[in-house]
This record gives structure tokens, C-alpha cells and sequence, in this order.
């Protein structure tokens, strides 16, 4: 192209007078670009097949596949993501959000949680009580339940401890629960005064918590996912496998942690609580993953599959030993059943009190959810 021309042609963009010309040197600056735009489309195209993941997600941010059609973890995540211990769980079985300014607030959450959950509220006592405090639980009325305390005013909340139970750290600095038993020894750590109040679980005694094999706090938080759980169309199994995690290195991380079982083929869902370990994760494959921050406590739903089956072995619980001193997993399977079911204490009670532990060679099964399309 003339040097003219194109000078020509820019004048004419740009609305000025210019000498008649003919217009095949602009046809032939479209179809240059023409060709560019197709050019870099294919491009764009063929880098998202070639590039490596690793390189898109620097731009577009980790991509999130749908699961597959019939995947068990897609199919049960749904009713036992919710699930997490009593501190960081939101009224409506949903992870703890944002935190609630002073004590007063958490402790508010706490309670409807609690109430939520099967709880029966004992009197509200506003009186302060000095830390450090140590004394005998009182006001379950000769049954087991949880204790909420709560700083008071610019107190610096510890630890509690509820028997020989392992000691809990406070949620936030603000509130800690404990799962006991009428006539346990408390010790809350601190400086600053707490105020207190017991929470009955209908039915549980110290007699049913003996013969379970669990330490009340266990058997306590699988009363209360047993509460949520049944009322949305599942139905638990008496026997509870326990596996324990051996004394190490502080804050060591252990994976790939589950009730040692399967089905033959396809998945059973379990509820897994832990004590004196925490920060615990469970993989869900494709749907993401479940976090419960706890540090000496956690509860999360898992799955574990046949190795045929997606996803392959099931989901993987990771946890953290945060004091190296070990701690406890007690694993519950569930079973579907058609349609929601709305369950009372008198239920629930006849749930716990009939809960065993054994050993896992002794557990059957309930039957399996249907297994996802084989992995190659």
C-alpha cells in the first residue's frame, strides 16, 4: 500500500476530506484483521486443552468440575456437610460465620445451637464465678449433658476440663462447652470470672455412657448429629468403631484416617467425632472439602467406598495433633430411608442408650449407597 494511501485512509477515519479513492485497500485492512481475531480464538482454544492447569489458575482461579453423574459423595454431601462440634456451628447446623461481638453474642449462638441440636436448657444463672474455678457439675438432675461457660466482661477464658476428659481450648476467647455428667469435676482455666449454664441431652445418663464404651463428650455430639440426621431422612447404626491416633511431635499432621471399613461395592456414609485432636479435614472429591477449626475436638461426615467406586476408597480425613498427645476417633454409620422423619428425645435417647462400641471386624454394615461410575 502506498504510504499516501494509507495516510488518505486515516484522514477518513477520522472524518476529514480526502481525494476519492478506491476501496480495496480497506477491504483488504478487514480481512487482515479478520484473520488476526480468528487466529487468536483458536488460540485461546487450543491453550485451554495444552496449558497446564496450574498456569490457568494463576489468571482464572482453580477450576471446580461438576461431579459425576451417581458419585456417593455428591449425593451425601449435602445432608452431612453441615455437621462440625458444638462451638463452631451457627443455629441451623451451618459452619460458624463471622464472629458475634462480647461473650453475651456467642454465647447466644451457642444456645440456640444447643436447643437446636436436643438440648434442655437449665436456669440461666448470671452470677460471675472467679477463675480459676474447679468444683463438681451440678443441675443435670443425674443425667449427662453439656456445660456452656462464658467469660464475663474483659475475662481471659482458658481452657476447660470436664473428669478426665482432654483439656478443651476456648471458641474465639469467648465461650467453651463441655459434654458431662451430673457430679463430674469441672476445671476452667482463666483470669476473670465466667458465668455458667447446664444443657440436659433427654435420656443420656451416666450408666448409658458407661456401657457405650465413649467418653460422654463422644457419645454426646453423636446424639446431637443423630438429632439433625434422622430428621432428614437418615437412620443410624448402634455400633461405632473407635481408632486412636498415637502420641507424636506436636502439631503433626495425620492423614488418610478412617473406620478401617467398606462395603463390598458402593459407600456407606459415617459421622466421625474426635477428641484431643483437631482441625480436622475430610475431601470430598469433586464437591469440595469440610473443615472443622476445633483444635481438641471435631465432627464431620466421610464416606468410605469399595476401591471401585467414586471416589476411590471413599473421602480422606486429615486431622491435627496439636499437643502431640494423641486422641480418639469414633466413627457411626448411617443408613438412607425414604423421606424426612421428625424425631423427639424419646427417640433420640433409645438412639444413644443402644450405642456400642466394637471393633470393626464385628461391624455390619447398613446398606450401601449406590456406587458412582468405576475409576480407571
Amino acid at each position: 500500500m502506498r504510504p499516501s494511501a494509507a495516510k488518505e485512509g486515516l484522514n477518513v477515519s477520522r472524518g476529514e476530506s480526502a481525494k476519492p479513492r478506491s476501496s480495496g485497500p480497506g477491504l483488504a485492512i478487514a480481512g487482515t484483521l479478520a484473520v488476526l481475531v480468528l487466529s487468536a480464538a483458536c488460540v485461546v482454544a487450543w491453550s485451554l486443552h495444552v496449558v497446564p492447569r496450574w498456569i490457568q489458575e494463576m489468571f482464572s482461579g482453580p477450576a471446580t468440575p461438576p461431579p459425576p453423574p451417581g458419585d456417593p459423595a455428591a449425593l451425601v454431601h449435602a445432608a452431612l456437610s453441615p455437621l462440625r462440634f458444638r462451638e463452631c456451628m451457627e443455629a441451623g447446623l451451618g459452619p460458624a460465620a463471622a464472629p458475634i461481638p462480647g461473650p453475651a453474642g456467642e454465647a447466644a449462638r451457642v444456645h440456640a445451637m444447643l436447643v437446636e441440636r436436643g438440648y434442655a436448657p437449665g436456669p440461666d444463672d448470671p452470677t460471675p464465678l472467679a477463675l480459676p474455678y474447679a468444683d463438681t457439675i451440678h443441675g443435670l438432675e443425674g443425667s449427662c449433658g453439656v456445660v456452656l461457660v462464658a467469660r464475663v466482661g474483659t475475662t481471659t477464658l482458658g481452657r476447660a476440663r470436664a473428669g478426665t476428659a482432654p483439656e478443651v481450648e476456648s471458641w474465639r476467647g469467648e465461650v467453651v462447652t463441655v459434654g458431662a455428667c451430673d457430679g463430674d469435676g469441672l476445671a476452667v482455666t482463666g483470669t476473670g470470672a465466667i458465668a455458667m449454664r447446664v444443657y440436659a441431652m433427654p435420656g443420656i445418663t451416666p450408666e448409658i455412657v458407661r456401657r457405650s464404651g465413649m467418653p460422654a463428650d463422644a457419645l454426646l455430639a453423636h446424639a446431637e448429629a443423630e438429632s439433625y440426621l434422622r430428621a432428614r431422612g437418615w437412620e443410624p447404626e448402634d455400633s461405632v468403631i473407635e481408632r486412636r491416633v498415637a502420641r507424636g511431635a506436636p502439631s503433626r499432621v495425620v492423614r488418610s484416617l478412617g473406620p478401617g471399613v467398606a462395603p463390598v461395592h458402593g459407600c456407606t456414609a459415617w459421622v466421625a467425632v474426635g477428641l484431643g485432636i483437631g482441625a480436622a479435614n475430610v475431601g470430598w472429591g469433586a464437591v469440595g472439602g469440610e473443615y472443622d477449626p476445633g483444635q481438641a475436638r471435631f465432627m464431620l461426615g466421610m464416606l468410605s467406598c469399595d476401591a471401585s467406586t467414586t471416589p476411590t476408597g471413599g473421602t480422606d480425613l486429615t486431622v491435627t495433633d496439636a499437643e502431640g498427645d494423641g486422641g480418639r476417633i469414633f466413627f457411626r454409620p448411617y443408613r438412607a430411608r425414604s423421606g424426612p422423619a421428625v424425631v423427639g428425645p424419646s427417640a433420640l435417647a433409645t438412639g444413644a442408650a443402644t450405642m456400642r462400641v466394637k471393633r470393626a471386624r464385628d461391624v455390619v454394615l447398613p446398606t450401601p449407597i449406590a456406587p458412582g461410575p468405576a475409576t480407571n
